[in-house]
This record gives C-alpha cells, structure tokens and sequence, in this order.
C-alpha cells in the first residue's frame, strides 16, 4: 500500500512539474509574440510611409492597406536594385580568401549565391581525402563563429539574403577566413 502512496506522489510531482514548465514557456511564447508585434507595426509605418510618397498626392484618399503594400513592393525592388552591387562586393571579398593555401576556387555572380571551394593541391585542384574530416571539422569551426553552414565540406556554399549590407559580408567573410585559419592549424598547412 505504501508504495502505491509513493507512485500516486511521484506522478503529482511530475504533473506539477510539467504545468509549472508549460506555464512558462507558455509566458515566454507571449513575450516573443509581444516583440514579433512591435517590430511588425515599425515595419508597417515604414511601409505606409514608402507607398504614401510613391502615391504622392493621392496618398490621403488610399486606405493604408494598399500604401502599406505599395510600400513594400517599393522595399522589394530596393532590394533587387541592389543586389548586383552586394553580389560585387561579395564576391571581391571572397577573392580574399586566396591568401590561405587550401582555397581552390572562389565562385560567384548567380545573385549572390557563392561558394568557396577547398583543395589540398591549388595547382592540381587536388580534393582533400575524406578522412580529412572536413565535413565534420569545418561546419563546426562555422558554427563556433555564428554562421551555420548546412554542407560544408570541400565547399563552403554561401547564400546571404537580399538584405544583407557590408557589414554583414565582412563579418561572413571574416568568420570563413578564421575558420580557416584554425583548419589550416589542425592540418598543418
């Protein structure tokens, strides 16, 4: 009898416990939900206000649903109009990363997907052995600096976002370049 008694309190406990835990992230659902809302008006009024001056005069009779769309659209070709200037930059960035003996190739023009590709002979293009671990070295040493890298290995593929400004570019390019750095120590290079 008594150990039913001690079952009965052992899964009180857990059941306290596990409402006590849905409790708070339940609150800290909420508190994310808050934050996610006042950044969302921010980007609204800056959408309003984008596509009130693209209507210019005729803003005033324009419900703000449509000048917050209009503003949008007018952000989106922002972006676009700016890509191939971030692709540039991203790209004679990258060409830095020559410096370091195990980067074969640097590749980029397509938006701004790029890739830098690893070699253990530059002459011959020569591709590390798999033993070399890289695919498991190199995403880590990625991670350990804040970029998370989903295939790396022999070829550091990167995909910014249309968004991304030059810091940004300098800080994926730094991180790579210490990553590789710290690589080129383990190997001896």
């Amino acid at each position: 009898m008594g150990e039913l008694k001690d079952l009965r309190e052992q899964s009180e406990s857990l059941v306290n416990r596990a409402k006590e835990l849905g409790n708070k992230l339940y609150l800290a659902g909420l508190g994310a939900y808050e934050k996610a809302e006042e950044g969302s008006e921010e980007l609204l009024n800056k959408y309003v206000e984008n596509g009130s001056k693209a209507f210019g005069d005729d803003a005033e009779s324009k419900p703000k649903a449509l000048l917050a769309s209009r503003g949008a659209l007018v952000a989106a070709r922002e972006l676009l109009d700016s890509a191939p200037e971030k692709r540039q930059a991203l790209y004679e960035k990258l060409l830095e990363l020559f410096s370091h003996k195990m980067v074969g190739d640097v590749r980029g023009g397509l938006g701004l997907l790029a890739a830098v590709e690893l070699v253990s002979d530059r002459a011959n293009k020569t591709p590390f052995p798999a033993d070399t671990g890289l695919a498991k070295q190199l995403p880590k040493m990625l991670f350990d600096r804040n970029i998370v890298s989903f295939r790396a290995g022999d070829v550091i593929s990167i995909c910014p976002p249309l968004s991304i400004n030059s810091d940004e570019i300098d800080f994926i390019v730094d991180a790579i370049d210490g990553a590789l750095d710290e690589l080129e120590a383990e190997l001896g290079i």
